[in-house]
Parts: C-alpha cells; structure tokens; sequence
C-alpha cells in the first residue's frame, strides 16, 4: 500500500505520464476501503495476526492471499490527451475494466465487464459489513458468473490512483470478515505465484494496458531515493494503519 501511495504521489508530480504496478502477496492481508468504519467492516476477535490496514481507495474489505494479483494504476489528467483516461469517474473504471478484460483473455479466462450494480450491494449496512467479494458492482469485472477483479479509485485534484485485486485463484475466506466460505472461483492452482509464471503475467499485464491506452511502456526500477519516501510512508502507515489519509 505504500508503494502504491507514492505511485500516486510520484504521478502528481509528472503530468501526462501513467503508472502502472502489478504485484502479489508473500502472506496474506486485510484492507477495509476509505469509507468503511472498521468495526463493522472487521471481527477484530478473529484477526489473529493477519495485518490489516485501510485503503486510500474506497470499496469495500478485501482478503488479498499469496494467490492474488494486485495491479494499480496511477496518472496526473492534467494536460492529459489520452480520451479514455480523461473524464468521468464511470467513464474511466469502464476504460480500465476493458483493458483488464483483455488482459485476462491473454490468460485464457473469458469475462465480461459489469454494466451495473446492484441495488441490494448498495445499502448502507451492506456497504460497510460485507466483504468485497460478496457484492457486484459497475464496473467490476467477472468470469464464470463470478467476480474475479474488483477495483477502487481516488482522486485528488488531478491525479487518479485506482487499484484493484486480480482473484485468478479464486476468492479465498477470513473469518475475521465472514462471507462466503469457499473460494468461489477458481481458474488457476490456489498456491502463491511462481516467479516465472508472475513474470509472465506482469508482461502480458503492461503489454495489455499499453496497447489499449496507447502508451509506451518502459520499465522502471525505483531508486535509493525513491526507497527512501516509500520507507517513510512504510513507518507512518505501520504506527496508523486504519487512519483515513490522502496519497499526498
């Protein structure tokens, strides 16, 4: 999450230049969205010592395993000619679902944006008790009848960090945030990622989001300065993990 938050930050500062990360989980963790309170949104009883930690994004509680990809795109609109990263919340998280949709298809997984969500999804003590997983909304993206990514986005002035987690393995369970108990889908093996096979998906990942947006990709490794601002946001997230913060 921090690296994520100074991809943000790091974007603000360079219009017209898009960010994109990809990445998976060594143990397994707990976000809540912005706007969740954390005593509905979490069973602290039954955390045991499963880190969680809030979200600069909003939607709702997500249980990211060692099977999961998680992506997030980052980008300053300011002066930004790219049609289909300019504009409306909804018209952004459609141009974005598309590209993940052709992404997935590179995977050998058929599935479908979602053009609406549902009414149910949208009450209040729904929004803030089930788990994200649970629900549907537009513009999340599912296979086999199921939710396979669900994504959030923020803005701030003119920057938009969206981010979203990939459940190729299915939807694995936590009891601290009830829901349904089974992983509901399930396209590859539920083991972590290999190396080699999470390199080949990250390619594939930028190659995907490139070709759909139109940008030149070029990789990036982060610099001893760059380790530094993440290594403090790292230290101030640690001692506050459920604060409600911007990216920058």
């Amino acid at each position: 999450m921090a690296v994520d938050e100074w991809l943000a930050w790091r974007a603000s500062l360079e219009p017209e230049r898009v960010h994109l990360r990809l990445y998976t989980w060594r143990v397994g963790a707990i976000t809540i969205g912005l706007h969740q309170k954390k005593e509905l949104a979490l069973d602290f009883s039954r955390l045991s010592d499963t880190p969680v930690i809030r979200r600069v994004t909003g939607g709702r509680a997500v249980y990211h395993d060692p099977s999961e990809l998680t992506y997030a795109i980052a980008v300053n609109t300011r002066h930004l000619r790219n049609p289909q990263l300019v504009g409306s919340l909804s018209k952004t998280l459609a141009a974005i679902a598309e590209a993940l949709t052709r992404f997935l298809t590179r995977l050998g997984i058929e599935s479908r944006c979602v053009r609406r969500s549902s009414a149910t999804d949208s009450r209040a003590a729904f929004f803030h008790t089930a788990p994200c997983f649970d629900s549907v909304s537009r513009h999340e993206i599912m296979a086999d009848s199921r939710k396979i990514i669900a994504s959030a986005q923020r803005r701030i002035k003119a920057t938009i960090l969206q981010h979203g987690a990939v459940k190729l393995g299915g939807i694995a369970s936590h009891p601290a945030l009830g829901g349904l108990p089974r992983r509901n889908f399930c396209a590859f093996d539920i083991a972590p990622i290999a190396e080699n096979r999470f390199d080949l998906m990250a390619s594939l990942f930028a190659q995907e989001m490139g070709a759909f947006f139109g940008l030149l990709i070029e990789e990036r490794q982060l610099g001893e300065a760059d380790w530094e601002k993440v290594a403090y946001r790292t230290a101030i997230l640690k001692k506050n993990p459920l604060v409600r913060r911007n990216f920058f």
